[in-house]
This record gives structure tokens, sequence and C-alpha cells, in this order.
């Protein structure tokens, strides 16, 4: 199984550590998708953009969101 090296949020500094505190104040919880980007602020920034307004103020509620991604996850056979 493949490891990828990633900041935590403890371990962060400079601009890294002050959108991991902006996320924690505005009570959002960062996806492990984004925190692998931790290397690449910018990128964990655009996947924290992009997936932020479905997650929230969706028509779905997360039940609903997480038995899509359960689902699309088998069709594609992808083990995230």
């Amino acid at each position: 199984m493949a490891w990828i090296k990633v900041i935590e949020e403890q371990d962060a500094m400079g601009e890294l550590a002050k959108y991991y505190e902006a996320a924690r104040e505005d009570g959002r919880r960062l996806s492990n998708i984004g925190i692998v980007s931790s290397l690449n602020v910018d990128a964990m920034k655009a996947i924290d953009a992009f997936q932020h307004p479905w997650r929230e103020n969706g028509a779905l509620n997360a039940r609903h969101r997480e038995m899509i991604a359960l689902v699309t996850s088998a069709l594609n056979r992808c083990h995230y």
C-alpha cells in the first residue's frame, strides 16, 4: 500500500497553518483527499473549495451523499 506524506495541522506552518486554523474556526472538516494535498496548499484550497458547497447546504443530506459516493466507488472498483 502506498504511503503519502501529508502535513498534519499540528505540524503546519505559514499559509497552511492559517488555512487549517480558518477551516477549524469555520467548523469545516477537511477531507482526507484534501489533506493529501497539504504539501501544495493551493491544491488543498482548490479541493476544499470544490467539495465544500456540496457538503454544506446541499439538496442531499449527508447519508444520501455517502450512499451515492459508496455506489460510485463500488462501480468504479475504487478501494478508497
